[in-house]
């Protein structure tokens, strides 16, 4: 029988229910006398009638009466009143095992921390004469407590819960019978993040006359039916730390017949194979708990848990504590576990001092951002930089649809730390961290907030440094503290004293040489030189140069579409066609020697010409490269949630727009060929309608669907307008000229006006309208030459940012997100008279608006990615807004820094073609990162590149 809230056993008023199994039902209640909240398993009326289920109830509470240890729940009494046995423990928050496991593999600290935990739980138990005989994730709880929250620790507390299966034998002996006859599963005791949870999870109920236990977990001799003792627990033991570590069940059956096969008979891939930077003695030790034959196991818990301390002492020493920056928003991060990798951190000077030292291997690691983030950036290539003594790894990540921060990683660890203090409020608006020669701080570009910020490694301080007018496109520093920078805004290299003022020019452009941009500055190691890449209108004429801070002579070195990066002692390392190649580089007198070698290969830059590729002081690289993407596909889906795939190749796609009559989507893409194509839905067909050098993005068709206005930096510098014949034949016509980039979002059902979103040297974002007079010299299937007459008119110019304008099928309304509120919100204003009225449509947060083909109802992106849509009337003088309601739930890509909407709607608005990311890990098409030790060893083995 149910108890209702309000009944009393003893002095326990029960307050709510938290779970039920087989073995009892466990109530929240309040205990009176010392006005604590404690968790009640109650026998079931079911049961109690049964003498050896009670029996074993009895049983489980000497067992945990009997047990005072830190990781094991505490029992506080125990009772019978009204034919009711109770057993009152403690009320635990947080989740189990099992539901945090639910959610991919711990960090390999946290799984080291609960299985150290947990062994010595079990060797507390085990050295009472107790075997827990059930031991399984969902019989291990992850308090949440606020004396963990106090004590600032990252790494989780668990608790071993449910004893209800536990044997008591005399200390030294082997366990008893291991056939049962009731089920086993029990309801853990606690609260999972405010919500109540069962204990069934992990594995089939057992019933009379079967085997007692979770088969998942068991051990071979449980499941001959054969006596259970200490090591029994061990091999379940190591199941779960398999689990922890890799994600992944030791073993795994379509059916529990198959399932028993599988441990009787097969041994799980080791822990390396699924986690290549697992130490070895921790692969051992779990290979050690799954052998068969139980006299081949760590034969006691106690000599378990000397060994995991030892994996864990042993690594500790090379770690460093790096604390949460954000005040109240996070923990103390405790020092990573160092790895076998801790020779990345090893400097190589001394090999270098022998004309000819001995071969070295070259050591490669993969580094994956966070779980749950991803690397933002234009060509889904990451913002990163390795620190100058090669010991950390400093990068952009974060959730789907933002916000986004600074991480640091040791790189003889695997867990990254972040720097909360780093956090913007925009998809993928922190970039391009470079390190100072102290090791210490760190160098970003908050393009949010338009600013040059330095951070505090150890503190988490955050200091301005400068105005960042248009995108960042890179920074360096030297010894003497002085900062150079670039961005889309300031054109020229920047100068920013050491001793801090305002930043002056460092070089000029050329305009004999065309130049319209020198970016990615990088100081050579005297601190007076530096490299940069000068951009020009022709692409092929880009070329690395390096110039003086105190001299206003410079000198071409490198003909090159990327920049280069200087890696000690005497190289420099540059991108041709996708590989990265090395050649020797004479600090003296300037210029390159002997002939490039190639170092490796695939390896990503983006458009703007950032090479992938950063080096420390003493020959650690780190670059890009494709390991780990999927891409991404379109589907469609109705409102009902059913997707129907769109046979599409796996691409890095972005911004689909389906044409006027719906049988063509056009979309941008951001890999390899950074430009438009075109799907004919009906034929099944992708074509490619762009060629040119720079990035091609965010498609619109005219009216008639014979033409595509879009954006692209093909001339260098921000992106401007575009109109292009559709089908993809003819040349493109410059339709604008901006310094800070243009975004067409809507065009209206004349054809000839444009609404567009352009930066400003503020880095604000106002709405502007493109009138464009009939294009010249061309058919209007093929424009093939002339500039059109055009004129560019402002329509919402505030200090707030205006973007995504959508023009509503009438043409009578505007649809747009500002920020004035605090947040992005979807607002509707009269067009083109925008100056009268606005009405808010979003509520809690919106962008990428859309009117449906109708106009009678309008869509948006919610914070949280998922789609919503508004009923809306318009009449004359007269606005009515429905209540927002959700179209699709999140889980589809939407990100993509404000530029554009990254959905489209049928015309009988039925159907959205949506972006599906390609699966796994693959958030937002992110990239791993490869980390190399010793890459001169490269130049070894290297051909000449000529």
């Amino acid at each position: 029988m149910a108890l209702t809230p309000g009944t009393r056993l003893g002095p326990y008023e029960i307050q709510s229910p938290l779970g039920a199994g087989g073995m009892g039902e466990v109530y929240k209640a309040c205990d009176t006398r010392l006005d604590r909240t404690v968790a009640v398993k109650v026998l079931p009326e079911h049961v109690a009638s049964d003498p050896d289920l009670r029996q074993r109830f009895e049983r489980e509470a000497k067992a945990l009466a009997a047990l005072s240890h830190p990781h094991i729940c505490p029992v506080y009494d125990v009772g019978r009143q009204d034919g009711i046995d109770f057993l009152v423990m403690e009320c635990l928050e947080g989740e189990t095992l099992a539901q945090r496991l639910a959610k991919g593999a711990l960090s390999l600290d946290q799984a080291l921390a609960v299985a150290i935990q947990i062994a010595d739980a079990l060797d507390k138990a085990h050295r009472k004469g107790i075997v827990h005989r059930d031991l399984k994730p969902g019989n291990i709880f992850l308090v949440r407590s606020a004396g963990s929250r106090a004590a600032g620790s990252a790494l989780p507390v668990a608790k071993l819960l449910d004893f209800g299966l536990a044997k008591a034998h005399p200390l030294g002996t082997p366990g008893g019978l291991a056939l049962s006859a009731a089920p086993t599963v029990s309801a853990p005791l606690g609260v999972a993040r405010g919500e109540p949870f069962g204990g069934t999870q992990g594995g089939p109920l057992t019933g009379a006359g079967t085997i007692l236990g979770t088969v998942q977990y068991m051990a071979p001799e449980q499941l001959e039916g054969q006596e259970a003792d200490a090591r029994t627990d061990v091999f379940a033991f190591g199941a779960v730390v398999y689990e922890m570590v890799t994600g992944k069940r030791a073993f795994e059956g379509k059916s529990q017949a198959s399932l028993i096969g599988a441990i009787m008979n097969s041994e799980p891939a080791p822990l390396s194979t699924l986690q290549p930077i697992t130490p070895p003695a921790l692969d051992r030790i779990v290979a050690t708990c799954l052998a068969k034959d139980p006299d081949d196991r760590w034969q006691t818990t106690r000599d378990l848990l000397r060994e995991l301390r030892w994996v864990g002492e042993s690594v500790s020493t090379t770690t460093v504590s790096m604390p949460s920056t954000a005040p109240g928003r996070g923990t103390a991060w405790r020092a990573g576990v160092a790895l076998v990798l801790a020779a990345l951190v090893g400097g190589l000077a001394l090999g270098w001092a022998f004309r000819e030292p001995p071969p070295q291997p070259m050591l490669q690691l993969e580094v994956s951002p966070p779980p749950g983030t991803y690397f933002p950036g234009s060509n889904g290539v990451p913002r990163f930089a390795v620190s100058p003594d090669g010991r950390f790894l400093a990068y952009g990540a974060g959730p789907l649809n933002g916000p986004f921060h600074l991480w640091i990683r040791r790189l003889d660890s695997v867990v990254p730390q972040p720097l909360r203090s780093t956090e913007s409020d925009r998809d993928g608006s922190v970039q391009g961290p470079f390190w100072f020669p102290d090791g210490r701080n760190i160098g970003f570009f908050d393009e949010a907030a338009g600013k040059l910020k330095k951070v505090d490694v150890q503190s988490g301080a955050v200091q301005e440094l400068a105005d960042m007018p248009g995108n960042q496109m890179g920074g360096t520093v030297n010894a003497a503290g002085v900062i150079l920078f670039s961005t889309i805004g300031t054109k020229g290299v920047q100068r920013l004293p050491g001793g801090g003022g305002a930043a002056v020019p460092a070089t000029v452009l050329d305009s004999a040489q065309e130049e319209v941009a020198h970016l990615w500055p990088r100081f050579l190691p005297d601190g007076r030189h530096f490299l940069y890449l000068s951009q020009t209108l022709q692409r092929d004429r880009w070329a690395v140069y390096v110039a003086s801070v105190d001299s206003p002579e410079r000198k071409a070195i490198l003909r090159s579409e990327f920049m280069a990066e200087f890696a000690p002692p005497n190289h420099l390392l540059f991108t041709r066609s996708n590989a990265l190649f090395a050649q020797t580089f004479d600090l003296d007198r300037l210029e390159l020697t002997g002939e490039p070698v190639l170092v490796a290969q695939p390896i990503l830059g983006t458009a703007a010409g950032r090479a992938g590729v950063s080096v420390s002081e003493n020959g650690v690289l780190v670059r890009t490269g494709s390991a780990g993407f999927a891409g991404r596909t379109l589907v469609w889906v109705d409102r009902e949630g059913r997707e129907e795939p769109v046979p599409v190749p796996r691409r890095q796609y972005q911004f689909p727009r389906l044409s006027p009559d719906g049988t063509r989507a056009a979309v941008s893409t951001l890999d390899e060929e950074q430009d438009l194509w075109a799907w004919d839905l009906r034929r099944a067909t992708l074509t490619r309608l762009t060629f040119e050098p720079g990035v091609d993005s965010t498609p619109l068709w005219t009216p008639d669907g014979r033409r595509l206005v879009f954006a692209s930096a093909r001339a260098g510098g921000a992106s401007s307008l575009y109109v292009q014949a559709a089908d993809g034949t003819g040349s493109a016509i410059r339709l604008t000229e901006g310094e800070y980039g243009s975004f067409a979002t809507s065009i209206a059902t004349d054809g000839a006006r444009v609404v567009f979103h352009g930066l400003t040297p503020e880095r604000q974002s106002d709405l502007r309208m493109l009138t464009m007079a009939p294009l010249s010299q061309g058919s209007a299937s093929a424009p093939v030459g002339g500039d059109p007459t055009s004129a560019v008119t402002p329509l919402l110019e505030t200090r707030f940012d205006e973007r995504g304008g959508a023009l509503s099928p009438d043409g009578r309304w505007l649809a747009y997100e500002s920020n004035s509120s605090g947040r992005y919100e979807v607002y509707v204003r009269p067009f083109p008279n925008v100056g009268d009225g606005q009405w808010q449509l979003s509520t809690g947060g919106g962008v990428q608006a859309l009117w449906a083909k109708d106009g009678r109802e309008l869509f948006y992106v919610a914070n949280d990615g998922t789609l919503m849509t508004v009923p809306v009337t318009a009449g004359d003088g007269a606005w009515r807004v429905g209540t927002p309601t959700v179209v699709l739930k999140g889980g589809y890509y939407t990100g993509g820094g404000g530029l554009s909407r990254q959905y489209d709607v049928s015309p009988d608005g039925r159907r959205f073609l949506m972006i599906k990311l390609g699966g796994g890990d693959d958030t937002a098409g992110a990239r791993n990162l490869i980390v190399v030790q010793n890459w001169l060893e490269a130049l070894r083995v290297g051909v000449p590149a000529n």
